[in-house]
């Protein structure tokens, strides 16, 4: 009788949706042990993202004191912090930047432009990370890559006329007077024509020997505004 039961009961034809009863069973365990594993995984991760988020706080915490500091050209403090921020995690390219300003002020120009190298490397879009190297470049007569940096700054950054004028006296340093010239054209393209640029123009052209056209330039002037 016993054993005619237990077949009774497992019958698929006295109870056809057993079978799919049982799983279910089993599959509502199962979710709540996937459900449970999810829940585990998200405490740990948002654990781990407070743990980050605390970290970064921190950090950068100690940035904005290494940048009152140098401020305050209390340099060998202000180094002495963002040392500790990069040999802990030197992904922060604020604090590298500030080195790169620290080493310029004590006229270490090799370590300055690393640090500005690894800056920009973190932040490739960054103006000033940019804008720095290449003057830096220029101060130091190595006027390939300051001309390389600049070029490509003025096609970022169309706008910045203190790049053309920097950049034409690079080559104005260089005794390169027509590209000096052709810069301060562009910038009268670019900008339109002012008496300062007017000047600067004369400048170029008198400096190249060619008075000829340096007169023309304030005759240019004189005609347009006058």
């Amino acid at each position: 009788y016993v054993a005619s039961s237990t077949y009774f009961f497992q019958s698929s034809a006295f109870f056809p949706n057993l079978n799919i009863i049982f799983v279910c069973f089993k599959n509502i365990y199962g979710m709540k042990r996937y459900i449970a594993s999810i829940f585990l995984v998200l405490v740990l991760f948002s654990m781990e993202l407070y743990s980050q988020v605390h970290k970064d706080i921190e950090i950068e915490n100690k940035i904005l004191v290494a940048v009152q500091k140098y401020n305050e050209n209390e340099f060998e403090e202000a180094r002495a912090i963002l040392t500790e921020v990069l040999l802990a995690d030197d992904g922060y390219d604020a604090a590298w930047y500030y080195q790169a300003m620290i080493s310029v002020m004590e006229n270490d120009a090799e370590f300055a432009q690393e640090c500005l190298r690894n800056a920009i490397s973190l932040d490739p879009e960054n103006y000033w990370y940019r804008y720095r190297l290449a003057t830096l470049y220029s101060h130091t007569d190595q006027m390939d890559l300051a001309i390389d940096l600049y070029e490509n700054l003025m096609n970022d950054f169309p706008k910045k006329s203190q790049l053309y004028y920097e950049m034409a006296d690079i080559y104005l340093q260089n005794g390169d007077y027509e590209k000096a010239l052709l810069r301060a054209e562009e910038i009268e393209n670019e900008f339109g024509m002012s008496e300062a640029l007017t000047i600067y123009q004369y400048r170029i052209a008198y400096l190249s020997g060619n008075k000829e056209r340096a007169l023309q330039s304030l005759t240019k002037y004189n005609n347009q505004y006058s």
